[in-house]
């Protein structure tokens, strides 16, 4: 590979499913991989090791590496960043923690400037029957609707589906469902002008990168890295919020 000026950089993410690693070069991806059922602990390095060697690299041509953060599986999530805090302490390459409910909106916002729909959800699985959201109106986050230190929140399945239907009555226009997971997003769209948003692994760490490149500009970077998932500190709970008299706006 001939040496520029651009950084070598590695996304990587944890789909609940899936193990996605990308490689690039700056903001141009050079290759990627994907890898379902992997056991990040056991199977991570062995399939960085693959990709940098298919390109002539090691991890010390590596400038930065990129985690998705969550939120998420809590097992997930402790076995991803245990494995990169772990290669970041060894290698000394920065990491740089990616919210994935930011990449998912940025995919979404994407669409929306190509005219989708301007009303959004983005989607993560949070278990128990809930779920991780972020409600968007015309690619600005609504953070009336339940914001956390972190614009984000949690609630279950049928309370950000009533929130929807309340939004969408107002609005009169169909909502873009967007997420790792389409049988989710399915059931918070049931019975709504819902369409749901398919990512591709390619976009999904190309939406990545582009985070991962904004915050080395803004040399946002660290050595050890801690998970998204904290409800109780993290996120606050749709119900709690209404238990206040703060409920959503749509």
């Amino acid at each position: 590979m001939k040496t520029t000026n651009k950084p070598i950089l590695l996304c990587v993410n944890d789909t609940y499913q899936d193990l996605q690693i990308g490689l690039f070069q700056g903001e141009h991806l050079l290759d990627h991989h994907e890898q379902a059922q992997a056991r990040c602990s056991v199977e991570l390095l062995p399939a960085l090791d693959i990709l940098l060697k298919k390109h002539s690299l090691t991890l010390s041509d590596v400038t930065y590496l990129a985690v998705a953060q969550g939120p998420g599986s809590f097992h997930s999530l402790r076995a991803l960043l245990a494995t990169v805090n772990g290669i970041a302490a060894a290698s000394g390459v920065p990491l740089i923690g990616i919210d994935m409910l930011d990449v998912y909106q940025d995919c979404l916002a994407a669409r929306t400037g190509e005219g989708g729909s301007p009303i959004g959800c983005v989607v993560l699985n949070a278990y128990n029957n809930e779920v991780f959201y972020r409600f968007i109106i015309n690619s600005v986050v609504d953070n009336h609707l339940v914001p956390g230190p972190s614009g984000a929140a949690y609630a279950t399945i049928d309370a950000v589906h009533a929130a929807l239907l309340m939004c969408q009555q107002r609005h009169r226009d169909r909502i873009a469902l967007i997420g790792s997971d389409q049988v989710l997003c399915a059931a918070v769209g049931r019975e709504l002008p819902a369409v749901y948003q398919q990512v591709s692994t390619q976009e999904l760490l190309s939406c990545m990168v582009k985070r991962a490149m904004s915050a080395i500009a803004e040399n946002n970077h660290t050595g050890e890295l801690q998970p998204l998932y904290l409800k109780k500190t993290t996120y606050r709970r749709l119900d709690e919020k209404r238990s206040e008299g703060q409920g959503p706006r749509t």
